[in-house]
């Protein structure tokens, strides 16, 4: 394993300013400009969107785009193909991994996101949260908790976490929504939801949950001007979807936990968000983005980070502002991205796989203009 030294700006985590990597099969140190501890923390990420219906926008709310977007995809189908999707989960955590994330929340597919999990040896900690959502072709809250059950059993070696997510207060049943919420409290869970997409919704979820309460919530999008932060609501924003499709997103940097890249296989990963984050937040916010973009988002998760790190070789500042990805990545002490690479795979190599599937899958799994529901 390699020997990791480096002066910190901030401790025990923050930005880095240089770093020896001693590495015993090396006859010389690789010294970094710069780097990260512990690394970008991904705290929403759909992989199996290929296509969103953005066309049309902008939207109200997230139920007027729910209702009346187009796809060029049948979502029902491609979701229902575990082969197909257990490989967007692995391109996904593969690209996410080249571009510094060391932690991502998942949602979606959970089989297959597990499987992803299972097979791929080079990969950040994950977080996978099952979708429940009361619409055909996703499966029951009855048919996950068997599944939820094994899990837990499993060694990952801290490189894996169950969470709950429940789609939204207006697409997943009431009942099922305090069931999610109980569970995660009875069993020391995440629990998380889509929350106030263009319509404010953090009254009706204090009451229907009793907030504040012992379990932490955490709450995607929430680009309303609510007072979360008093419910014990965690703000996850997702920059690139909600100026995408509401032309807005929330403003006030203080309510923001962390981020999330959302679509990753649409937008581009969770490298964009950063930028984004430093353009509408300004560069003056830059250490606190960049906390919230690391961290932060260990803590949303309660996961460890004892040797996490990515390092590049030029400073922050100019590797963030060219989109300069890391040279070297380091789950648990372990490099996991080695000169750019995953194995043969650097990052443009692994974007022309992940167009190239894309197209085949939305070819294959064709709506014809079909506006079924996903998320």
């Amino acid at each position: 394993m390699a020997v990791i030294e480096v002066d910190e700006l901030y401790t025990p985590t923050g930005l880095i300013e240089k770093a020896k990597l001693t590495v015993p099969s090396l006859k010389e140190d690789l010294w970094f400009k710069s780097g990260v501890y512990p690394g970008f923390s991904d705290c929403h990420a759909h992989p199996h969107v290929i296509d969103a219906g953005l066309e049309g926008g902008p939207w109200r709310n997230y139920v007027e785009w729910m209702l009346k977007r187009k796809l060029r995809v049948d979502e029902k189908a491609l979701r229902e193909d575990l082969n197909a999707c257990t490989k967007l989960s692995k391109l996904t955590l593969m690209l996410s991994l080249l571009q510094g994330v060391t932690l991502i929340a998942l949602t979606g597919n959970f089989r297959a996101n597990l499987r992803a999990v299972a097979e791929l040896r080079e990969r950040p900690r994950v977080v996978a949260t099952p979708t429940i959502i009361n619409m055909n072709g996703w499966d029951p809250l009855d048919r996950i908790l068997p599944v939820l059950s094994y899990v837990e059993t499993l060694d990952t070696e801290e490189t894996f976490k169950l969470g709950i997510f429940c789609h939204s207060l207006k697409f997943t049943r009431t009942m099922e929504i305090v069931k999610c919420y109980r569970l995660a409290e009875n069993n020391g869970l995440v629990f998380a939801l889509h929350l106030s997409e263009g319509v404010k919704e953090l009254r009706e979820l204090a009451k229907l949950l009793r907030l504040p309460g012992r379990t932490r919530i955490i709450g995607v999008h929430c680009i309303e001007d609510e007072d979360y932060k008093s419910l014990g609501v965690k703000v996850v924003q997702c920059l690139s979807s909600n100026l995408t499709l509401y032309g807005r997103t929330q403003k006030n940097l203080e309510l923001v936990e962390s981020f999330g890249s959302d679509w990753p296989l649409i937008f581009g990963g969770f490298f964009e968000e950063i930028v984004k984050a430093l353009k509408l937040h300004g560069q003056k916010n830059t250490y606190k983005i960049l906390e919230k973009a690391s961290i932060g988002g260990y803590r949303l998760y309660g996961v460890e980070h004892g040797n996490d790190y990515i390092f590049f070789d030029e400073k922050l500042e100019k590797a963030l502002r060219l989109k300069i990805l890391p040279s070297y990545v380091f789950v648990r002490g372990r490099a996991t991205v080695v000169e750019g690479l995953i194995g043969n795979f650097n990052y443009d190599s692994l974007r022309k796989i992940v167009e190239t599937y894309k197209e085949f899958l939305l070819e294959k799994y064709s709506s014809e203009g079909s506006s079924k529901w996903r998320r």
